[in-house]
Order: C-alpha cells, then sequence, then structure tokens
C-alpha cells in the first residue's frame, strides 16, 4: 500500500500500489470516496454537537450575566 495526501483530509490515505484494471480502479475510487463521506458525516455531527454546547454555554453565561447585574444594582 501507498499512503497518498488526499485534499481536505489531514493525514494520509493508504493507496493500492497498482491497479491491474480499470474495474480495481473505480472500486477502489468508490471506497475512498465512501470512507470520505462516511468521515464527513461523522465531522458535521461533531460539528453539531460542539455548536449545540456552544450555544448552550452562551445561554448560561447570558443568564449569569443578568444575575450579575441584577445583585449589582440591588445594592
Amino acid at each position: 500500500m501507498v499512503k497518498t495526501r488526499v485534499s481536505g483530509v489531514p493525514y494520509e490515505v493508504e493507496l493500492g500500489e497498482k491497479n491491474e484494471t480499470l474495474n480495481d480502479l473505480i472500486h477502489d475510487v468508490d471506497g475512498l470516496i465512501s470512507e470520505l463521506e462516511r468521515e464527513n458525516f461523522m465531522m458535521r455531527a461533531r460539528m453539531d454537537r460542539l455548536e449545540d454546547e456552544l450555544r448552550l454555554a452562551d445561554e448560561h453565561i447570558a443568564r449569569l450575566l443578568i444575575e450579575l447585574n441584577n445583585e449589582r444594582y440591588k445594592s
């Protein structure tokens, strides 16, 4: 196997050394596409989770700032 850089992927992907036929090449490319689509799906899901966590943290910070201001002006 030969390791090769693929655009948008932060690591090298293993490719077969030689493709004997066009069908082998198509099969290899289909496999790479499937793997990259799966990784894209997982990265999108992770990004969505992180965005949700950030939104919740922002809401919590906003509530704490309101409480802090209320305490300040209460005295």
